[in-house]
């Protein structure tokens, strides 16, 4: 729940926050797979898309025995061991870049020009409050006539999301299954993480997905694979959730109705 206190972490993300709202073509661009979009959306929705890039980053955490063992002390904790092997065992996690659709009736686009010096790409510096540049660049130094969406307004909110799954790897001389088995060690665990990370299946990397009790489920299939259908009818919400080709993809908005939900959901293409 706070791997620094065990030790080092380090992360370092991608340069996409250059673009906060970019186009289309921009995310294919950016993308290391096939953007998907919906031929069906839930009545209610208009046509508007804005496009907004999750950055992608890697991180490193170095396990520190002597760190580890001042934070137990700490914490009432002290009696706890430490595996020989954890300390200074290396672990990794790698998430590509990703893409969230937001859909509106409209999205203002507002004209201003944008320099920088880095050609074909985008100045990452702007005033506070200035909107992010959006568009092909049309000079050699960075400099584009327009800027990114604001925002999507009117109909019901609308949203498809499409994320690479993050890959967790060891890389020193500790293994995954050992760090799980030091942390549901600690007694001070919380009970919601310790159900988490015995329910996580390392051979496979099925993790399961913590879904609150107020939210109705069922298992789906879509696009050849098994999904989870979620709505909240006291809120008129819902979504669907499922994993293929390495991807996480999501389609959710304010609807309970599940047909509309699946037909989303199995539209895209």
């Amino acid at each position: 729940e706070d791997l620094q206190s065990f030790g080092a972490v380090s992360i370092n993300s991608g340069n996409l926050s250059s673009i906060t709202h970019p186009t289309q073509a921009q995310v294919e661009k950016d993308l290391n797979f096939k953007l998907l979009l919906p031929g069906h959306l839930p009545p209610g929705v208009d046509q508007a898309m804005q496009f907004s890039l999750v950055d992608s980053a890697n991180g490193t955490f170095t396990f520190n025995a002597a760190k580890a063992r001042a934070y137990l002390a700490q914490t009432g904790q002290g009696n706890v061991s430490i595996p020989p092997q954890l300390d200074g065992a290396t672990f990794t996690i790698t998430l590509a870049p990703g893409v969230i659709i937001n859909y509106g009736k409209q999205c203002q686009v507002q004209s201003q020009n944008v320099s920088g010096s880095i050609p074909g790409r985008f100045s990452q510096s702007r005033r506070a409050g200035s909107p992010a540049p959006s568009g092909q660049s049309q000079n050699g130094n960075g400099s584009t006539p327009g800027t990114a969406v604001l925002g999507c307004s009117g109909g019901k909110p609308f949203y498809v999301g499409e994320i690479p799954s993050p890959v967790i790897r060891a890389t020193g001389k500790a293994t995954l299954e050992d760090l799980r088995n030091f942390i549901l060690s600690l007694p001070n665990l919380s009970s919601s993480v310790r159900l988490l990370l015995q329910d996580i299946n390392l051979n496979t990397g099925v993790v399961p997905l913590p879904i609150p009790p107020q939210i109705q489920t069922q298992q789906v299939t879509t696009h050849g694979t098994q999904g989870v259908l979620m709505v909240d009818s006291s809120l008129s919400l819902g979504g669907v959730i499922w994993q293929t080709g390495g991807i996480i993809y999501m389609v959710a908005g304010a609807t309970s109705d599940s047909t509309q939900l699946m037909n989303s959901a199995n539209s895209l293409h």
